[in-house]
């Protein structure tokens, strides 16, 4: 019998509720996180239990509406709701990178070969969301768009980026 490593996974997200009347599902959930993935865990009483979904889509600003596969009746549904949900650390099926912006956080930033500070937090509170980074100057905010990233070393948690000219002078 093959065990699933909790170690292997990191916590994505949550099981929310019930939407509607036909099992689907809403979880607090990063969609960008199931791009390549055809499942996810769910916590069931302590050991990490995959489930395969049938259909999903964005549900909201931080949200994805879901219907898992064998979850279609009230009793089903309540069995999951509450539950936290996990993705696989570390890249896809395809062994590319797939990181959220939450992962991220702890990572030092180098632009033009110097560090310019750690990233402490992520703003997604507008539609650009925002690397909010501790300097030894206080507070750098900074767009988090793949367009600025030129590397991602995840074995040394450093963001490499490279910006337009005259951006880092907004802040100061």
């Amino acid at each position: 019998m093959n065990t699933i490593d909790r170690n292997d996974y990191r916590r994505a997200g949550r099981v929310l509720k019930a939407h509607g009347l036909k099992g689907d599902l809403v979880l607090e959930l990063d969609a960008d996180a199931l791009d390549g993935r055809d499942c996810l865990m769910l916590d069931m009483e302590g050991l990490l239990v995959p489930f395969f979904w049938e259909s999903w889509r964005t549900f909201g600003t931080d949200g994805v509406l879901m219907h898992l596969q064998g979850v279609d009746t009230p009793e089903q549904i309540r069995e999951v709701a509450g539950r936290d949900v996990y993705l696989p650390k570390g890249g896809s099926e395809e062994g590319e990178e797939m990181l959220t912006y939450e992962d991220l956080i702890g990572y030092h930033v180098l632009y033009e070969g110097r560090q310019l500070g750690v990233i402490e937090d992520v703003d997604d509170q507008t539609e650009n969301v925002l690397l909010v980074l501790s300097t030894d100057h206080g507070e750098l905010l900074l767009p988090a768009s793949p367009d600025y990233v030129t590397a991602v070393r995840v074995e040394d948690q450093v963001l490499e980026m490279d910006f337009p000219a005259g951006l880092l002078t907004i802040n100061a």
